[in-house]
């Protein structure tokens, strides 16, 4: 029994051990993440600047093919700008503050106003259960909602009106949410892949985007102890499921 015991407090010391390694290099590579997008802000600037003054300094040398020369490198530049900038915000999920109790009624009213415009102009339709109050980043988990309810809006097909709904139960330890759309749906085969980093299941033509909305959630939600993962059935709608710990 003692042995028994004993092996019992080594596992939990050497998983306790594991998890504070695995903490600090999450730490570092936010911590590179950071460094490295911050740097890579100012050349990409240089570049900018100097294709901008190209342009305006020697217009005449900017005509047929060159036009469409400049814009292909224009557009890229600001596509790696949005893809430098996404990783910076990346690296700075989990730093805005303390952790408090939130209504999340309130957080979800608020996304609502943040995107009243577009709700009306689409006839978006968005339910909920009377939803909790959770301990948590109030900012990250604001984003954490409002991303998924973006998605959920942007990947509807054009002829169809969004309807989310958004609905929770609880267990001992988590809660446990699930937010449903009638967008375009995900493959199966697809089900891990959103939540990598700048992984694009569409042209950048049909749907717009960086590919970090879904990788920023499974960070919020990984801040906040929980899991997170999709279900859906293609051409019909996709629902993600995640957990907070309580």
């Amino acid at each position: 029994k003692g042995k028994e015991i004993k092996a019992k407090v080594i596992a939990i010391q050497e998983a306790e051990k594991l998890n504070e390694s695995l903490i600090a290099k999450n730490q570092q590579l936010d911590h590179f993440a950071y460094v490295a997008s911050h740097d890579l802000q100012e050349p990409l600037r240089t570049v900018s600047n100097y294709l901008e003054i190209f342009q305006e300094d020697f217009p005449e040398r900017v005509e047929g093919d060159a036009v469409m020369y400049f814009d292909f490198i224009n557009k890229a530049v600001e596509r790696m700008r949005k893809l430098i900038s996404g990783l910076l915000s990346f690296s700075r999920l989990g730093t805005s503050g303390e952790m408090e109790v939130i209504n999340l009624n309130k957080t979800l009213k608020k996304i609502k106003e943040d995107f009243a415009l577009l709700i009306d102009k689409n006839e978006i339709i968005i339910e909920s259960d009377p939803l909790p109050k959770v301990t948590g980043y109030k900012l990250e988990i604001k984003q954490l909602f409002q991303n998924l309810i973006s998605n959920a809006i942007k990947f509807t097909a054009p002829d169809v009106k969004p309807h989310i709904n958004i609905t929770y139960e609880e267990t001992d330890n988590f809660y446990n949410f699930h937010i449903s759309d009638n967008g375009i749906g995900i493959p199966e085969k697809d089900f891990h892949k959103v939540f990598d980093m700048f992984s694009r299941l569409h042209s950048t033509k049909d749907y717009d985007g960086q590919g970090i909305g879904l990788p920023f959630c499974k960070k919020i939600v990984e801040l906040h102890l929980g899991n997170i993962w999709v279900s859906s059935t293609f051409g019909k709608g996709s629902t993600i499921h995640f957990t907070l710990k309580k």
